[in-house]
């Protein structure tokens, strides 16, 4: 009976220590993320926070979940929180906490484009034509075609670049 218990308590204690090193080896190999931050930052205005969907325009910070919901009548609420996710766009709507206000639009639908025209799939050198070069960069020494980049301070505009084609664009008022 003793020689059963110590024999589960060494497989026990083996499976720890092969679990232990494995995760310590793959944390230590994870790339460090690099982040450059321009000079001088762009100071978007109020429009750069529009939105346009085919026939309607959404100004995140603006727009109440009324406006919001018909713009894109199909949809559910995700949980009992405050985002919403229209059926017939890839795109996610969050509210602040009253459930009042757009405060943050992800975008991964050509369907929807930026004030200044850019849309899911577009090239990254389109985005630096339309904002210009003084935007903050996140991303992975070595891999220059994936990162994020970041407009503004605070209210922001993030284009998530993979590929050096943006696959996701986030725009959000605080």
């Amino acid at each position: 009976m003793q020689t059963n218990k110590k024999k589960e308590y060494a497989l026990v204690l083996f499976f720890v220590v092969v679990i232990s090193t494995t995760a310590f080896f793959i944390s230590k190999d994870r790339a460090q993320l690099e982040t450059i931050v321009p000079q001088e930052q762009l100071v978007l205005e109020e429009t750069d926070f529009r939105v346009n969907s085919g026939n309607s325009i959404l100004l995140v910070g603006t727009s109440t979940r009324d406006e919001a919901i018909k713009v894109f009548p199909q949809g559910k609420t995700l949980g009992m929180s405050t985002i919403y996710k229209p059926d017939n766009i890839d795109c996610l709507l969050t509210f602040d906490e009253d459930e009042k206000f757009l405060q943050k639009l992800h975008l991964n639908s050509q369907e929807i484009q930026t004030y200044r025209g850019i849309k899911v799939g577009d090239p990254f050198t389109l985005v630096v034509e339309k904002y210009g070069p003084n935007y903050s960069s996140v991303g992975h020494p070595g891999k220059s075609s994936d990162f994020d980049a970041v407009y503004g301070v605070g209210n922001n505009i993030i284009f998530q670049v993979r590929e050096d084609k943006v696959k996701t664009i986030i725009l959000q008022k605080e």
